[in-house]
């Protein structure tokens, strides 16, 4: 499944949690070296005292969970950002377009902070089948 924008979309959850059966969007950016501590900055803001705030403008997105993770090197750092959503398309869009203060703050935090996304494709998603046999699957392959 090939990314879109940057994004890749999957589902996370199983038999055993079927209530978790969300899909997954994992977005991959690049960030300026220069700007590397302001994304820290950023980040230790919206888990700080931002974080009220954040965890709001989440919910009214439909996002259960969001992972932030920080990859690559000092020269080269790169934001991976997992997120996991009713309808990520939408809770996408729903940022993009929404005039609540804090999310015009947020998108204008994101628009300065990070860069294009980086491309890339789906290869493998362990997330189980339901049925008899759950096994794994790959994207476009079907049983």
């Amino acid at each position: 499944m090939p990314f879109t924008g940057g994004a890749a979309t999957g589902r996370v959850g199983g038999d055993h949690y079927p209530e978790s059966l969300m899909p997954v969007t994992v977005q991959v950016h690049r960030i300026d070296p220069a700007r590397l501590d302001d994304w820290r900055q950023f980040i230790a803001t919206i888990t700080g005292p931002r974080r009220g705030e954040w965890g709001a403008s989440r919910r009214r997105r439909g996002i259960r969970r969001a992972v932030i993770s920080l990859i690559g090197t000092e020269s080269d750092p790169m934001s991976v950002v997992l997120v996991d959503a009713t309808d990520p398309a939408a809770s996408s869009e729903s940022l993009k377009s929404s005039d609540h203060e804090f999310d015009v703050w947020l998108r204008a935090q994101l628009t300065h902070l990070l860069s294009d996304a980086v491309p890339g494709e789906v290869l493998f998603d362990s997330m189980p089948r339901r049925g008899a046999w759950p096994g794994l699957r790959r994207p476009g392959i079907r049983p």
